[in-house]
């Protein structure tokens, strides 16, 4: 958990893409917007952001909290995922300290807690969420949620919890439709100073009818591509060639990430995957489980699965450490750079 006292790059890394808003978003994106718009010392709001992974959920909140970090008096808050709520409640049972477990997050201005449906079929962090949402309410804060399903939708949940999501604004993230995607695509490549013109942005767009995460890994795969073959315009030629080579195994996938990560720091794959939290294992493999995040599709449940990790919560707490890390470790920015070059990726 991250309080006020860590700074929210901590919880928050730092992004150079802003959100993008559209369409299938434009709700959400408002309603969040409006949380940040209410004086804590007046009112409370809560807001429910629910969609399926990859849509953007937890860029909205990424980007929603640098807002709120450039206040001239940031919040008091927390963020976690519900996942690492559970694994707070296991620790905290295992010594017999709930009472202060309840307390850590007592006076909150602002509560944020992702991935929800993770506390399905477990009452007892229920009933510890469905505390923390009234406290900081009913003391006039706020709290974002994300949820991969509608609050109505999760099994085996309690019905207070129900009633407390639905109590709040609860907006769809959706998956964007072709005219979305193809400012998506547009801004994406620009990122990357990748020139597409507005033809191929269409063709691409109608051929990859997927997520928002999925739209980002595509134009990196391409942008490895055009650097390869020192392409500076992808004309349609050069895209459907692409798109026919999409599924090849010459992408970069969560083994060859692996296996690259693994020789820059002169460790095994096997130990990456399987070994325990030894210092020797651990840095490498919260920078296997980064670039895997970022260079494929794969899901957060997927990648934690990859690396022998039951908890999806893992990879996002892994992410945040490293990018704490990086801000000030020119050594470790030199070994990732290092790593994306053998696996054929631009530094960023």
């Amino acid at each position: 958990m991250a309080t006020v006292t860590e700074p929210i790059e901590a919880l928050c890394p730092p992004t150079d893409e802003p959100f993008i808003t559209l369409v299938e978003n434009q709700f959400a994106v408002e309603a969040v917007e409006r949380l940040g718009d209410i004086d804590t010392n007046t009112a409370g709001g809560l807001v429910v952001l629910y969609g399926t992974a990859g849509a953007g959920k937890s860029h909205l909140v990424r980007q929603f909290l640098w807002r709120e970090n450039r206040k001239p008096e940031p919040p008091r808050l927390a963020c976690l995922t519900a996942s690492e709520l559970v694994a707070e409640i296991d620790d905290a049972r295992s010594v017999g300290l709930m009472t202060p477990l309840r307390e850590r997050y007592s006076g909150l201005d602002l509560f944020v807690c992702e991935d929800v449906a993770a506390v399905e079929r477990k009452p007892e962090t229920q009933r510890l969420l469905i505390a923390i949402i009234d406290d900081t309410l009913s003391a006039g804060g706020r709290v974002l949620l994300t949820c991969s399903k509608a609050p109505g939708e999760m099994d085996a949940v309690l019905p207070r919890l129900v009633n407390r999501m639905h109590g709040g604004v609860n907006a769809c993230v959706g998956l964007p439709g072709v005219v979305s995607r193809v400012q998506l695509l547009s801004h994406l490549a620009r990122m990357r100073h990748l020139t597409i013109p507005g033809d191929v942005l269409q063709l691409l767009a109608e051929r990859l009818p997927v997520s928002t995460r999925e739209l980002k890994a595509a134009i990196v795969r391409l942008d490895m591509l055009a650097n390869a073959e020192g392409a500076t315009i992808v004309n349609r030629t050069f895209a459907e060639r692409f798109l026919d080579e999409m599924v090849s195994p010459e992408a970069p996938g969560l083994a060859d990430i692996t296996k690259a990560v693994a020789k820059q720091f002169g460790v095994t794959v096997a130990a990456l995957r399987t070994g325990g939290r030894t210092a020797a294992t651990s840095l490498p493999r919260q920078v296997a489980m980064s670039l895997s995040r970022e260079l494929t599709a794969q899901s957060l449940e997927r990648i934690a699965a990859f690396f022998g990790r039951q908890n999806h919560g893992t990879v996002i707490h892994a992410r945040k450490k490293l990018a704490v890390r990086l801000e000030d470790d020119a050594s470790l920015r030199r070994h990732i750079s290092q790593i994306r070059r053998r696996l054929g990726v631009a530094a960023r």
